[in-house]
This record gives structure tokens, sequence and C-alpha cells, in this order.
């Protein structure tokens, strides 16, 4: 059974492990270099947290407004995550391995994603509105119930 958190203090590096974070601002929270692993965030607000180094390990966002918030600084190495009814508005996910990824009923309006490897990424009735598209790798990637996106296919594969 999950460790249900309702409020938290900015803590720099902190980790945690199956956590599910309810109803939490963590847009005070110093999220740089933190590491959340098997965690799940529900109807939280992240958008401003700095990214900066952290780690999502097998984390689940659902109802979360995630404006803005720039993906591409977390880890490299250590990134796994799944998006369900969220606000991703803005985002940015540039150089990330976003391979089997699940966005389902997002709002993901002009964000972005360049240099993207997103194979078998799936967008379950997302909405794409002006998301850029750009130098990713979409091998069996899934929009079939997407709205609103564009692919140009020559500067996609």
């Amino acid at each position: 059974m999950k460790t249900v958190i309702t409020s938290i203090t900015p803590d720099a590096g902190a980790e945690y492990a199956d956590c599910r974070f309810e109803h939490c601002d963590l847009s005070l929270l110093s999220g740089a270099h933190c590491e959340f692993a098997d965690c799940e965030f529900v109807s939280c607000s992240c958008a401003g947290m700095p990214l900066d180094g952290a780690v999502f390990d097998n984390v689940r966002f659902e109802e979360c407004r995630l404006t803005g918030m720039d993906f591409s600084k977390v880890s490299r190495f250590i990134f796994s995550a799944s998006f369900d009814r969220c606000a991703l508005d803005y985002a940015v996910f540039t150089k990330n391995n976003l391979n089997g990824f699940l966005f389902s009923g997002c709002s993901i309006q002009e964000a972005s994603f360049i240099d993207t490897s997103m194979k078998e990424t799936v967008f379950d009735e997302c909405v794409l509105n002006g998301t850029l598209f750009e130098r990713r790798n979409l091998a069996k990637a899934d929009f079939s119930t997407a709205a609103g996106y564009y692919l140009d296919l020559e500067l996609n594969r």
C-alpha cells in the first residue's frame, strides 16, 4: 500500500518511493535532483516545479496540472511515466526517451517534442493543438484517437 502524502515541504534532493501524492501543490517543491520511484500524483499542481536532474521511475500522473513543465531537464537515464487526464500545455519534452509512454485524455497544446524518441508512444484521446513534433522517432506511435496534431513527415520518421 502506498504512503499517502497530502502536503509537502520544499526539499531538494529528497527521495520518495511507493508514495501517492494527493491534491498537493508541488510548484513550491524544489524538484531538482529529487527521486520519485513507483509514485502516483493525483490532482496535484506541479506547474513551475524545477526538474533539474529529477528522477521519475515508474511514475503515474492523474488529473495533474503540469503546464509549462520542462521535462527535458529530468534525468536522461531514468524517466518512465504515464499521464492520465493531465494538463500538459506548453510542456517541453526535448531529447527525452518517451518510448512506450501513455498519454490518455490529456491536453497537450503548444507543447514541444523535439529530438525525442517516441516509439510506441500512445496519445489516447489527447488534444495536441499547436504542439511541435520535430526530429523524433515515431515508429509505431499511436495518434489514432488524438486531435489537433500536425506531423511533418520530412522532419520526423
